[in-house]
């Protein structure tokens, strides 16, 4: 059987609204249920925090989770993330077979262990 629309599902997936600078952040409270910018150094981010959630407070929004797709295993980006209020980091991962993964997965491991709660 084909249904459209589709029903409305409650609660819904969130919707992480991607992208970097200041248009992406918009759209993101205007739209989504947080962020999720690429983040390849603290420059890429930190300006842009504070205009989240100066536009989540003007727009009568709880703050907006954010979640960092880091390009790399770097502990200082990841702590700077941190310390700025992203909720969660997504490590990029190089393609290639397990002997590959499995020390950069091992790095992963450590540095996340770091950061739970």
């Amino acid at each position: 059987i084909w249904m459209w629309p589709k029903p409305v599902q409650k609660p819904h997936p969130p919707v992480l609204i991607g992208g970097g600078g200041r248009h992406a952040v918009t759209r993101a409270v205007e739209y989504g249920d947080g962020w999720i910018p690429l983040v390849g150094s603290p420059e890429d981010i930190e300006p842009h925090m504070a205009e989240l959630a100066r536009l989540c407070q003007a727009a009568g929004r709880a703050p907006l989770p954010v979640t960092a797709t880091v390009l790399e295993i770097d502990q200082p980006l990841i702590q700077r993330c941190a310390d700025l209020g992203v909720s969660r980091c997504i490590i990029w991962l190089p393609a290639g077979t397990l002997d590959v993964l499995r020390p950069v997965l091992d790095r992963c491991a450590e540095i996340s262990a770091r950061f739970r709660n």
